[in-house]
């Protein structure tokens, strides 16, 4: 709801209130109490809807946190593979050990790469980063 409707809600509100009202007698607390708290309510949940609003405009949506809510990888299971240690991958295992969610990474990130003396199982950095991971502590 916009604050405009709020306000003119009010407004129409308050305007019937005082047009119906009939002189105020003793007797009539409990009316002015009940008065109070429909208007105190009707401010309340107008102030509710209010903040749910982001600055953009938005109703209550708000972005996820990260990248697509994935978490980041962790930096220490980064490699540096190939003739001149150029190509960064991440290996399987210690992602496998450190990466709660390492069983749900795209396959097509999944390469064989020569380190330290035999093939391993790892994932290409640059792909998994295009599939919208991030590396923590990296920026």
């Amino acid at each position: 709801m916009s604050r405009k409707f709020i306000t003119g809600v009010l407004a129409v509100a308050l305007t019937l209130t005082t047009l119906t009202a009939a002189p105020a007698r003793a007797g009539d607390a409990d009316d002015v109490a009940r008065f109070v708290g429909a208007a105190t309510t009707l401010f309340i949940l107008g102030k509710i809807i209010e903040s749910r609003r982001d600055d953009d405009g938005n109703r209550g949506h708000r972005p996820r946190a990260g990248h697509h809510g994935k978490p980041p990888l962790p930096s220490g299971c980064i490699w540096r593979v190939g003739h001149d240690r150029h190509r960064a991958v991440m290996g399987q295992y210690c992602l496998h050990q450190h990466y709660r969610a390492s069983s749900r990474l795209p396959g097509a990130c999944k390469v064989r790469v020569w380190y330290r003396g035999e093939n391993r199982n790892a994932f290409g950095l640059r792909c998994l980063q295009n599939h919208g991971y991030r590396v923590a502590g990296r920026h």
